[in-house]
């Protein structure tokens, strides 16, 4: 019996430990293709938000406005307020980002704090690294591309 025990707490500790090993293999991996580990972009982002449309109108003197980004375990997600235009984004991305590039998106539109409407569309992330964020979001009231918004977000 002794030996049986002996034997399964060697399996759990070798498998812990191969399980560490494969998450080293792959962050290594993902970083020799330039692709950052999920981890590796994760933190709270404190920037600039630039509104250039909103719901379908050109902005036509846009206002920078503070805004907060935060990525856990790759899925970033925040929220703009646009008080000019009494309107407000609440995003998040639907995978996980893992460095520039392409990703789909989901959400609300908030009008003067009374009526949300769900929203999709896409952020194009140009910089994210654990410290810095940069990308620019277009979304989509309901789907319907005559509502399109878009706004940047910097930390620079």
């Amino acid at each position: 019996m002794k030996k049986f025990f002996l034997s399964l707490a060697l399996v759990v500790v070798a498998s812990l430990g191969m399980a560490n090993a494969s998450t080293n293999v792959l962050d290594n991996a993902a970083s020799s293709y330039g692709i950052a580990s999920v981890n590796a972009v994760d933190g709270d982002y404190n920037g600039i938000a630039t509104p250039t449309k909103m719901n379908g109108q050109t902005v036509k003197d846009p206002t920078p406005v503070s805004a907060t980004f935060t990525v856990t375990n790759g899925i970033l997600e925040g929220s703009v307020a646009v008080a000019t235009a009494n309107h407000s984004f609440k995003i998040n991305t639907v995978a996980a980002i893992t460095g520039p590039g392409t990703y789909a998106i989901q959400g609300s539109f908030k009008v003067s704090d009374k009526v949300s409407l769900p929203l999709n569309g896409n952020i194009v992330v140009t910089s994210v690294d654990g410290i810095n964020l940069e990308f620019v979001c277009t979304a989509y009231i309901g789907g319907a591309p005559a509502t399109e918004s878009v706004f940047s977000f910097s930390t620079k």
